[in-house]
């Protein structure tokens, strides 16, 4: 029950997905020769990705758990702090480590670009992507701890944005793991940089939580914030432009994904990270203004 498919510079075999029905006309030397993709293949897989998606639930809890300590024992300022203050300093200080996560998978998508081409996948991209749906819930739930309200993720914006921010991200992690069908593993990854800027808004936050608001740090953090949220854009303008391009290829990953995908991107590419963008530069004029009076 073998099926033979054609693989290109852009479609390099990885795992045994069905890419087709049809072999196309090619040289012999370039077959490839792989397994179809069976019905229960992503039921398995979805059993699969929840080991590496508990584990990194935990491994950020732990973390979490590490960080208050550390700061209860290292700061004088921290444990004088209410303890929603506390959860908020530590939450940020983790997001740290997911931001690191993402600057990682920008550059393993770089370097993989030949090997994950259009469709294809890789072990460490399918771990990338099952951790991901495992920190999306860990954050969900600290921010819930710190907040300690439901209401709160709805009636405040920034939260309601984030929340939104988080479904749409985890729904694609989600499907980009779990099935055994073509995937964009590399656009996917490449996405993963967008993580990068919660580094210098968590150190934003942390270092005002201590009224250090006028130190270098983070003037330098505010006013480089909208340069990474136009490099963000930059990043997002490709996405798009990658799946009009790649159309075609794209399509065999089924019409629904790629309509979900699309209407996906489009939403952070001329709606989320827009407004985010505006936001920073007017929260980076008026530190300017502020600082300057």
């Amino acid at each position: 029950n073998d099926l033979t498919v054609w693989s290109d510079s852009s479609m390099t075999c990885l795992n045994p997905f069905r890419w087709a029905d049809g072999v196309p006309e090619g040289d012999p030397a370039m077959r490839v020769t792989q397994r179809p993709a069976e019905e229960g293949d992503s039921a398995v897989k979805e059993i699969i990705m929840f080991v590496p998606c508990v584990i990194t639930f935990f491994f950020y809890s732990a973390a979490t758990l590490l960080i208050h300590i550390a700061m209860l024992n290292l700061s004088t300022a921290y444990p004088k702090m209410k303890h929603s203050q506390q959860w908020r300093i530590t939450f940020r200080l983790v997001r740290c480590i997911a931001g690191l996560k993402g600057a990682f998978g920008f550059f393993y998508a770089l370097i993989e670009k030949d090997n994950l081409g259009v469709i294809n996948r890789s072990w460490v991209s399918e771990l990338m992507f099952t951790s991901y749906c495992g920190y999306i819930i860990f954050e969900i739930l600290l921010l819930y701890l710190t907040y300690r309200s439901i209401t709160a993720f709805f009636t405040e914006p920034a939260l309601r944005l984030l929340l939104v921010h988080h479904f749409v991200a985890g729904v694609a992690a989600y499907t980009l793991a779990t099935s055994s069908n073509p995937r964009p593993h590399f656009i996917g990854t490449l996405n993963f940089g967008n993580e990068c800027v919660v580094i210098s808004y968590s150190m934003i936050v942390v270092f005002r939580k201590f009224g250090l608001n006028n130190h270098w740090f983070v003037e330098f953090n505010v006013k480089s914030l909208p340069i990474q949220y136009a490099a963000r854009q930059i990043l997002f303008f490709y996405t798009f432009y990658y799946l009009i391009v790649n159309m075609d290829s794209l399509l065999t990953c089924g019409l629904f994904f790629y309509c979900c995908f699309t209407a996906g991107a489009v939403f952070f590419t001329f709606v989320l990270n827009p407004y985010w963008l505006y936001e920073t530069i007017i929260d980076a004029a008026e530190y300017h203004r502020e600082k300057n009076k």
